[in-house]
């Protein structure tokens, strides 16, 4: 299905910037979202991401900067005439209105004849999951279907980008990990270009193209999901994507560093002086014949035990390992081990980088 708005292509963010009162928003953020795309926008609370949603939609005009889609600069154009679809955490569906007359509503403001908006709530009822509801009310239908309508409405009028601000956030965890594939799969089958504001990392990574890290207004990291995690650009990234310890070390030269009596190979994004290491639990080698570190603490979680470390520094480190078919508890607490990671899989940023506790 092509979109049949006389916009598309690539949308564009060029150094926005923007402002409420005295709290600042974004800080020039600069961003390509590649026509067809499904981009993620991730990171915690007040960190600008439904403000970058809003100003792509037109909802909220920049202080500085531009939004280009295909192109053409969007500055003069209004909300009603970017026909761009968006998706409201709330859903703001029509309650007086049946879930076909939700869907259709936006074809009937443009003045589509009934055969037309008949046609196109039937094509999207069917993609969406929604047929044989189509006669009832929102309050009739779960939460789960209320969410399948708002996404059915705002592709009603073909968009060419489709914009969902954490859609799924109302939902339980269970409903919700079902009606991520399903989103992705109805993008896909439509071929719009989507930017999804989120701030559950395993949503993000389950469904994106390109993941979009923000702290504080501040573009922090884009790429690929598998990018974003194994190869963190900043201290922020590491400590917000995934698990992850941070430890304080001092950053040698020759790609070293010192972490307590240990000295350590890995990525090092810091010149010599103090640093600070992040590693992921699932990375950390452990021998139980060794020495370096005791068991403090073991939970388990399922397919793994996370285990909490103390070094010989004081500091906590935490590792995971497979749970065992065979016993219950592989290292209890009191355990002394050895441990280690793999260079690659060591990052490490220096100590005034401290992202999450400072603002830009």
């Amino acid at each position: 299905m092509r979109p049949s708005s006389p916009f598309g292509g690539e949308l564009a963010f060029e150094r926005i910037a923007k402002r409420f009162g005295s709290t600042a928003a974004l800080h020039d953020v600069s961003l390509t979202v590649p026509d067809g795309s499904f981009c993620t926008l991730l990171g915690p609370s007040g960190c600008g991401k439904t403000t970058l949603l809003r100003i792509a939609a037109g909802f909220v005009d920049p202080d500085a900067g531009r939004v280009t889609l295909g192109g053409r600069d969007l500055a003069d154009t209004p909300p009603s005439r970017r026909n761009m679809g968006f998706v409201f955490q709330s859903y703001a569906l029509f309650p007086t209105k049946t879930v076909a007359e939700n869907i259709a509503f936006p074809l009937s403001v443009r003045g589509a004849g009934r055969a037309a908006m008949a046609a196109r709530v039937a094509e999207l009822c069917a993609l969406a999951g929604l047929e044989g509801l189509e006669g009832r009310y929102p309050h009739e239908v779960s939460g789960g279907q209320q969410q399948r309508v708002a996404l059915a409405r705002a592709l009603a009028a073909d968009p060419p980008v489709l914009l969902l601000d954490e859609p799924l956030a109302a939902l339980d965890a269970r409903i919700r990990q079902r009606l991520r594939a399903e989103v992705r799969r109805i993008v896909d089958e439509i071929g719009v270009t989507a930017i999804y504001v989120t701030h559950d990392q395993e949503e993000a990574i389950a469904v994106a193209d390109q993941i979009v890290v923000m702290d504080r207004g501040v573009l922090r990291q884009a790429g690929r999901p598998e990018e974003i995690y194994l190869e963190p650009a900043h201290a922020f990234v590491a400590s917000f994507v995934g698990a992850s310890s941070r430890l304080a070390c001092e950053v040698l030269d020759a790609g070293q560093i010192r972490l307590g009596p240990d000295v350590l190979a890995g990525t090092i994004k810091a010149p010599p002086g103090p640093g600070h290491a992040f590693l992921r639990p699932e990375d950390v080698v452990l021998d139980a014949g060794g020495r370096g570190a005791v068991v403090e603490r073991a939970a388990f979680l399922g397919p793994v035990w996370r285990l909490t470390l103390r070094l010989g520094d004081g500091q906590a480190l935490e590792a995971e390992i497979a749970t065992p078919r065979w016993q219950a508890t592989p290292l209890p607490p009191g355990t002394p081990v050895a441990w280690s990671v793999p260079p690659a899989r060591l990052h490490v940023f220096a100590a005034d980088d401290a992202g999450a506790e400072r603002a830009p």
